[in-house]
Order: C-alpha cells, then sequence, then structure tokens
C-alpha cells in the first residue's frame, strides 16, 4: 500500500467478494487467503477484514428457506477468527456509516488473485458423491454413475470389513432414493426441519464435512473442493494418508490419478 494512505492512521477496512456461482468450502479458502493479505496489510496500518455476508449458493437448494445476508456467526466463531486476524461482520460495517441498507453496489471491481491428534468417530465407511447437474456435466468421464460408485463402496467396505457407509451429497431425493436402494446400509445426516432453519444448509454442509473427516476410510469426488476440505481436515487430524486421499473413479476407467497428498508444514 501507498505509504501515505497507510500513515493516515485508520482504521482501514478490507472488503472482498467472491464469485456468485463458486460454493462454500471454496468461499472458505478465499477467507484464508484473505486473512494472510490482511496479516500482510497490518505491518503497515490498522486495517480490519469485512465479512460479506452468505447469500443462497448452489449447493443450497432447500426449499422456502431464507438464506440471504446471512452473517458469518451462522457458521463460524466470531471471536475465534478474531484470534488470528481483526474482522468485523459486514453489517457492522454498514451500520457505522449508514442507517441501513438495501442493496451496495461497486463502483468499480478488480479481479485479484491471492496466493499464500486424531480419532475415528465410528467404524464407517464416508464417501462424498457429487451429483449436482452441470458438475456432472462438466467431468462426465471423472464421475461414476451412481450404480458405478455402490460397486466401488462396496469393494471398500469389504477390504476394511465395515458395514455402515455414510453418504454426503447434494443429489437431490429422486436421487439419494435410488441410491437407497442399491446401498440400504447407507446412512445421512438429514436435519429436522426446525434444525435446518437454525443451522441452514451451510451448517448441514459442515457437519456432514466433520463427520466425513472422522471416518475410517474417506472417498470423494474429482476436483471437488468438499472433498479437498475433508482432506486437509483428516490431514490435520492425523489419518493415514492412504485412507484419506482416495476419489471416485469414472465408470470408463479402470485406474485414475488419485489427490496429491498435500502435507501440512507446521
Amino acid at each position: 500500500m501507498c505509504p501515505t494512505l497507510t500513515s493516515l492512521g485508520g482504521p482501514w477496512y478490507l472488503l472482498y467478494d467472491v464469485n456468485p456461482p463458486e460454493g462454500f468450502n471454496l468461499r472458505r479458502d478465499v477467507y484464508i487467503r484473505m486473512a494472510s493479505l490482511l496479516k500482510t496489510l497490518r505491518r503497515r496500518g490498522d486495517w480490519v477484514l469485512v465479512l460479506p455476508p452468505w447469500g443462497r449458493l448452489y449447493h443450497w437448494q432447500s426449499p422456502d428457506l431464507h438464506q440471504v445476508m446471512i452473517p458469518w456467526a451462522e457458521f463460524f466463531s466470531i471471536s475465534n477468527l478474531q484470534v488470528n486476524i481483526p474482522v468485523m461482520e459486514y453489517q457492522e460495517f454498514i451500520a457505522g456509516w449508514f442507517w441501513g441498507y438495501e442493496e451496495t453496489r461497486a463502483l468499480g471491481v478488480r479481479c485479484l488473485s491471492v496466493q499464500g491428534h486424531a480419532s475415528v468417530l465410528a467404524p464407517y465407511l464416508q464417501d462424498n458423491i457429487t451429483a449436482t447437474k452441470d458438475f456432472i456435466w462438466g467431468h462426465r468421464e471423472d464421475v461414476p454413475s451412481l450404480k458405478g460408485a455402490v460397486k466401488k463402496i462396496r469393494s471398500l467396505m469389504k477390504k476394511h470389513k465395515l458395514d455402515t457407509v455414510f453418504v454426503a451429497t447434494d443429489a437431490d431425493e429422486e436421487e439419494v432414493l435410488k441410491l437407497r436402494k442399491l446401498l440400504p446400509e447407507m446412512v445421512r445426516y438429514e436435519a429436522s426441519r426446525d434444525h435446518l432453519e437454525l443451522l441452514k444448509d451451510g451448517g448441514v454442509a459442515i457437519i456432514d464435512q466433520w463427520i466425513c473427516a472422522h471416518a475410517r476410510y474417506f472417498i470423494g469426488t474429482s476436483v471437488s473442493t468438499f472433498s479437498f476440505r475433508i482432506h486437509e481436515e483428516r490431514e490435520i487430524l492425523g489419518f493415514d494418508p492412504k485412507t484419506t486421499y482416495n476419489r471416485f473413479c469414472g465408470d470408463e476407467e479402470n485406474e485414475c490419478e488419485q489427490p496429491t497428498h498435500w502435507k501440512i508444514v507446521y
């Protein structure tokens, strides 16, 4: 930043947003990068990161559920985020300057590239089946059919002597019913209506992810950010990479490239 700007004191507020189609876990990744950027900025001034409210994401498909302008506190502990860097909710930022807001529009937009102990919850196999139509269309060769996925799951259950498989998927109810018929051993986390209104689809996804992170064995979907984050959580928790970095192959693939093992350097 320019020295004349940072010498004025502050505080200064860093606002950002993410492309609307992007999913929950990619937005979490962007936050981590923005937090790293803010740490650098704070060497030269009093900077605060303003958290963009959550809107309805493509994967959040629960009907008749209000899921716009959701504060981060609905999903994350703000006090824990503030241990690392100073953050504030967007509505707090707006409240300091205006009476209220309906819409906020930017006069200009620039895209910025910012790079920057284990326990098994229960003896079960966990898999992530991404079934959103646009994902399947874009990755037809990498994603198995339901029958193909079930064949692989049964093989893994037999190999690891497991009786239960937990499935995290964004498939619609029709697809889930088909899957249940093919795989009666499957279980899912299904929130009651009251819990869904409290947690929203984002909170349910976090619960799914945490269950996946503690499975005896995990297998995910190609290029799925949801699967990537589970790899990360399991790596932090100390699970064997052989039970973590796995993905389904397409029906026409006898073998396929498995996810890269990214070691965390402390």
